[in-house]
């Protein structure tokens, strides 16, 4: 058995979650010793054979990192479920760190003097030999799962009077995303078809502007949930209905993996979600979305389109429900454990 130490030397946040805490403990249920955290000392790594080091990025793990590599006692490899050297100009503050040529400096030093590399998807592989200039650089796929602990018992139960949740949730850096929502959105409020409810960043006052139009606002349908910490607590805070899954089509959202979509088939949600990126390839049942590409097309449907079908429908909206809960359940971390064991393990 194996000794794997997983160093989140970014955030704390989801991405460590899925991609450092999450294995670590699969992991060790298979037999390996394994550590996951953000403190990095040699009384941690020193006896260690595989060292994971997660979207490092700073001057300090730089260094240590840089002297791990000239040492070569430890196989070392880089984790990236982001494209970090891709980063749009509207993420702001996010945008003027990666786009600082000192970090991309040692993200590029740190991949380039890794063993390999792990990441989520084809296209974020891709992505990562391209930066480095190396088309046959080690990369190693391993998707995102939800844990068996957070995979729901039956979908949300309805409410009293019938009306459906629709519901989005996500961080900050969807601003650009969920505008493809705005206007389907607001005619479900005018038409009082739904229920609908966000979770994360505030965006309700693009919802109610040109909604209330001389009603009062507490009639609205609509409801805003602050952004919930902790992966397990916001997981089992998804109680929707419908879960809409919005993604501009960009370099860096294909490099995205589908974990929204599993977070939502994990809690018994309809998945609602663009031919987009990691979306477009994902097994995961759901109700798709396309682009209008005009009239020569057999058939497309839009937001408003799809939404309005699953609201409709209860008996196919719970259909796709139900097929979500059913592929979350045989798609769980634990029951692919063998992808990290196979990736890390020599």
């Amino acid at each position: 058995m194996s000794k794997i130490v997983f160093w989140q030397a970014g955030d704390n946040d989801g991405c460590s979650f899925y991609r450092c805490q999450e294995p670590a403990r699969v992991l060790a249920t298979m037999g390996h010793d394994t550590y996951s955290g953000r403190i990095m000392m040699p009384s941690l790594y020193e006896d260690a054979d595989t060292i994971v080091a997660q979207r490092l990025s700073e001057t300090g793990p730089s260094l240590v990192w840089a002297g791990l590599a000239e040492k070569g006692d430890h196989e070392l490899v880089y984790e990236l479920d982001d494209d970090l050297l891709s980063v749009p100009e509207h993420f702001g503050s996010v945008y003027e760190a990666y786009a600082n040529p000192a970090r991309r400096a040692r993200i590029l030093m740190a991949m380039d003097r890794a063993d390999f590399i792990t990441t989520t998807n084809e296209h974020l592989a891709q992505a990562v030999r391209d930066h480095l200039g190396q088309p046959n650089k080690d990369v190693r796929i391993i998707p995102n799962y939800v844990p068996e602990r957070l995979v729901a018992s039956r979908p949300p139960a309805m409410w009293e009077h019938g009306r459906p949740i629709v519901g989005w949730a996500g961080s900050g850096s969807h601003r650009q995303d969920f505008e493809q929502l705005v206007i389907p959105l607001r005619k479900l409020l005018r038409e009082r078809r739904a229920n609908v409810r966000i979770i994360g960043p505030d965006y309700t006052p693009r919802l109610r502007t040109a909604v209330v139009q001389g009603t009062l606002e507490e009639r609205l349908d609509l409801t805003h949930v602050k952004w919930v910490d902790g992966v397990d607590d916001f997981v089992q805070a998804l109680d929707f209905h419908i879960g809409l899954a919005p993604l501009v089509d960009s370099q860096f959202n294909r490099s995205k993996s589908d974990i929204k979509l599993k977070e939502y088939a994990a809690r018994g949600i309809a998945a609602m979600a663009p031919e987009v990126g990691p979306y477009s390839t994902s097994s995961v049942p759901r109700a798709w979305v396309y682009p209008d590409k005009g009239p020569d097309q057999l058939r497309w449907q839009t937001w408003e389109d799809q939404l309005k079908w699953l609201i409709d429908y209860r008996a196919e909206r719970e259909h796709v429900a139900n097929e979500g809960l059913l592929w979350a359940r045989e798609n769980t971390i634990e029951k692919h454990a063998i992808e990290w064991e196979k990736a890390l393990v020599s």
